[in-house]
């Protein structure tokens, strides 16, 4: 697509994703990104520090299987942020992307390093960043 391109027309539906892929709290839940077979996304609430999880779909591409809570798997932390704040941490992470690099598979994601100290607040001063893994199976 570029600038000029328009989005295809068609009877677009929206679809709520059944659990375990959606908690009660939709805000919880942010940043997804589909590869047709896993969904890779941001979780965070109250008790947890943001993460990346990963949850694999066995449907096919049709609206009553996305909507299948059998058809999803129970999601796996992949990438988690550290709880310590504490010089050169990585204390924030999220938005999952996956691609392929040299005929790997890769996740890019953002993250926030802490790389040292406001002197007035005591706030910690993020380095964000971009980075990526490589799949190992």
């Amino acid at each position: 697509m570029n600038l000029t391109d328009s989005y295809p027309s068609s009877s677009w539906q929206k679809v709520v994703l059944p659990a375990p892929v959606n908690l009660a709290d939709p805000s919880q839940e942010i940043q997804p990104f589909f590869t047709g077979s896993e969904l890779y996304f941001t979780r965070s609430d109250d008790t947890e520090l943001p993460a990346v999880w990963m949850s694999k779909y066995s449907g096919t591409h049709t609206q009553a299987d996305f909507g299948n809570t059998a058809l999803w798997s129970t999601p796996v932390k992949v990438l988690a942020a550290s709880s310590d704040q504490e010089v050169g941490n990585i204390i924030a992470i999220g938005e999952p992307t996956v691609g392929t690099i040299d005929g790997d598979e890769v996740m890019f994601f953002v993250y926030g390093v802490v790389r040292g100290f406001d002197e007035t607040s005591g706030l910690a001063d993020i380095n964000m960043q971009a980075g990526y893994v490589r799949r190992s199976d």
